[in-house]
């Protein structure tokens, strides 16, 4: 098997976490490290070095490696993905993009039809479709008629390129629109800066055209740490917390699922046994939680056996395009309203005409 020559472009925080990750892959060569900043290029190159025993060049310029490599994980800033992928794509190198795909959502649509052009595998970083505990919430909820998302944390001092929604709430988006597979019918959306110039609060109330309905609440300003997905079904419910990979589910006894729980129609000591057994006889819940995973180191083997065994990836750009179409329409509606005049209609035709 053909050793895959790859490069990460962008050396900040999550550029040196994949950088370790494709080091320590031995189905790989991880060639160079590119980056504008000679200083952090030259530290996450000597770091990984180290670690793995194995020099790693570094490069001022991605184009310096055109020709060069064979694959490229992208963690740049937000605002220089497209021009960076459409370079990659362009001379054929398969590429993997941090979240979110680009800001625009026609840029997208040229870099999807770019990559099937040239051969090339195009992924999008989405990494929590590699948390343990979303695959069996996937397949249980695939029919859910109500997801509720909350994901929410201290303020991180990055990404400053963009607001919560591009930063947070496109997780979320993208997990949803993974199983509930339905166009977006509406979006009613809210959001405010706190510290930044961006919103740093925001939440979205979505309908889509099956009649599933998602609500998502996001924020960098919280005391508290949260990440969990919320779903009904018409014969169950359950939670996933992306946190602690716990996973559980309730099923109904079939008296509540025919609706033939008559609390009213119960003696006094139908009442307390039911008090006492109500969970286990009507509402039994199973947990599970799932050991620890890598889940960027995971994430980025997909890619390269993508690569290696010709087949799409587990987030391909499509999906990464359509969670970012998702995200505008949550922007261009927050632009709609503004805190202290009150609802503005022309300012989400405006965003809409950018970004649609």
């Amino acid at each position: 098997m053909k050793t895959l020559q790859t490069a990460i472009i962008g050396a900040g925080r999550l550029g040196g976490f994949h950088a370790q990750k494709l080091a320590a892959d031995n189905r790989c060569n991880l060639l160079a490290i590119a980056d504008p900043n000679a200083e952090t290029r030259k530290t996450v190159a000597t770091n990984v070095s180290e670690a793995n025993g194995a020099a790693v060049g570094t490069a001022s310029h991605y184009n310096e490696l055109l020709g060069k490599i064979d694959a490229a994980i992208v963690a740049a800033p937000t605002t220089l993905h497209y021009e960076i992928c459409k370079d990659l794509l362009n001379a054929g190198v398969h590429t993997l993009v941090e979240k979110p795909i680009c800001t625009r959502v026609d840029e997208a649509d040229e870099l999807v039809d770019l990559a099937k052009e040239k051969g090339c595998v195009f992924s999008v970083g989405q990494i929590e479709r590699f948390n343990p505990a979303f695959l069996p919430f996937q397949r249980s909820f695939c029919s859910a008629k109500y997801i509720e998302a909350r994901r929410c944390g201290p303020f991180p001092f990055r990404s400053f390129d963009v607001g919560v929604v591009l930063d947070l709430m496109i997780h979320d988006l993208d997990l949803i629109l993974s199983f509930v597979r339905s166009p977006i019918a509406t979006v009613e959306a809210f959001g405010t800066p706190v510290l930044g110039p961006h919103e740093d609060i925001a939440g979205a109330h979505i309908t889509f055209e099956n009649g599933c309905i998602a609500s998502l609440d996001v924020s960098r300003v919280s005391y508290e740490a949260e990440r969990t997905m919320t779903a009904i079904c018409a014969h169950s419910f359950g939670k996933a917390d992306f946190a602690t990979r716990t996973f559980e589910t309730i099923q109904p006894s079939p008296t509540v699922l025919r609706r033939k729980f008559d609390l009213a129609g119960m003696s006094q000591e139908e009442i307390e046994h039911c008090k006492e057994n109500l969970t286990i006889e009507h509402l039994p819940r199973t947990i599970r939680t799932f050991d620890a995973v890598d889940a960027l180191a995971n994430q980025d083997a997909e890619f390269l056996s993508a690569i290696i065994e010709n087949r799409k990836p587990r987030v391909t750009g499509k999906a990464g395009r359509d969670a970012l179409a998702a995200a505008n329409r949550v922007l261009a509606s927050i632009e709609q309203r503004d805190w202290d005049t009150g609802f503005q209609p022309e300012l989400s035709a405006v965003r809409l005409a950018k970004v649609a």
